[in-house]
């Protein structure tokens, strides 16, 4: 059986459009990824990384306790990769601790998250390289 691109990986997520959450979560699933969340709030998504191991974080920066940038901080602080999910774009005003972030663009699309997360990871694409 074909190993699946996320197996054995923990990913955060934190996105407060409910609908969306539930999509990035079945896709991330699909992947063979295990989602700790979807978490609304920063609050919620904080407590999850304190308490659990975390191989990456993929975190939507306007949520409804306000933004997420703190939170990345703190995750990247600890070597662990973010990723932005965001209506903004790249266009959002990053502090310079934060500009390497990788960003996806919503809607999520799952070809190009695939690709982000990787790389995000250091993995290299099956059947490439």
């Amino acid at each position: 059986m074909k190993q699946k691109t996320f197996e054995g990986i923990t990913i955060l997520l934190l996105e407060d459009s409910f609908i969306l959450a539930l999509d990035v979560k079945q896709a991330l699933n699909s992947l063979g990824a295990t989602v700790v969340g979807p978490f609304a709030d920063t609050l919620q998504a904080r407590h999850a990384f304190e308490s659990e191991k975390i191989d990456l974080a993929l975190l939507d920066i306007q949520v409804r306790n306000g933004t997420s940038l703190n939170l990345a901080a703190e995750i990247t602080e600890k070597n662990i990769p973010c990723v932005f999910l965001s209506g903004y774009g790249a266009h959002y005003e990053m502090p310079a601790n934060l500009a390497e972030i990788r960003h996806l663009q919503k809607p999520f699309d799952v070809k190009e998250a695939t690709k982000v997360l990787m790389s995000a990871l250091g993995l290299k694409e099956h059947g490439h390289g």
